[in-house]
């Protein structure tokens, strides 16, 4: 099998290689020690919803990593996606489907790594995430992960939006785990999100934090840290 994907475990990116990382999963920004959190958006891109989304975060001046379904690019999405990377949003592998990555073997896994990373590949040369669907992996998604150069980015705030809770809601479940270096999921396919999100960042600012930019990630977590546990989370 030819593997055509932009980044492998042997070469620098943003400052550090690949080599140097002790962890490829991560559900915290360990490296980040200002009061700032990470937003990510997963399931996308959606033609109706991420446009709202984009909106709102270039007024606010946040850039953000949107974890996609490779079967989501597609001519309707080509423009939507060019967007955000010109915007300077990070676009991740979250596969191709949406099948969970435990319920297949280690080539199957792979597969849909490298499929989705070619998808992603004529938006983005740099494929440096990938969040499983559900929160669902284990050894064999690790190894197909590393094989690629890549790195697995759980969170640590789930909104839990796919359940199209109000903004109350959402905010009692983000604001008492507010830390620096949070990593914070959301969906963007799903309009109550999107509805909510302007007064979710400006709660958070009123916290007195900032945000993440996701193209610094990478080298903040670079550093020793310990694997956690494989878990399966059955949020969309």
């Amino acid at each position: 099998m030819k593997i055509k994907t932009a980044i492998f475990s042997s070469i620098f990116l943003c400052g550090f290689c690949f080599s140097d990382c002790h962890s490829i999963v991560i559900n915290k920004i360990k490296g980040c020690k200002e009061k700032k959190v990470l937003l990510t958006f997963d399931d996308g891109p959606s033609s109706k919803v991420t446009p709202q989304i984009l909106k709102i975060l270039e007024k606010h001046g946040i850039k953000a990593i949107f974890f996609v379904l490779g079967q989501r690019i597609t001519k309707a999405t080509d423009l939507l996606l060019k967007n955000m990377v010109q915007k300077g949003h990070l676009l991740a592998n979250h596969s191709f489907d949406h099948k969970s990555m435990t319920k297949i073997c280690k080539a199957q896994q792979l597969g849909i790594l490298i499929k989705t990373n070619q998808a992603i590949s004529p938006y983005q040369k740099e494929i440096v995430w990938f969040r499983p669907p559900y929160g669902s992996y284990n050894a064999e998604t690790i190894s197909s992960t590393k094989q690629l150069g890549m790195m697995i980015m759980m969170w640590s705030i789930d909104t839990f939006d796919w359940k199209r809770p109000s903004f109350k809601t959402v905010w009692g479940r983000i604001q008492p785990n507010l830390q620096p270096g949070s990593i914070i999921l959301f969906h963007d396919i799903h309009k109550n999100t999107a509805d909510s999100l302007e007064k979710v960042i400006c709660a958070i600012k009123a916290e007195g934090f900032d945000f993440i930019n996701p193209q610094e990630a990478a080298s903040l977590v670079c550093l020793p840290t310990e694997t956690p546990p494989a878990k399966i989370d059955e949020n969309p």
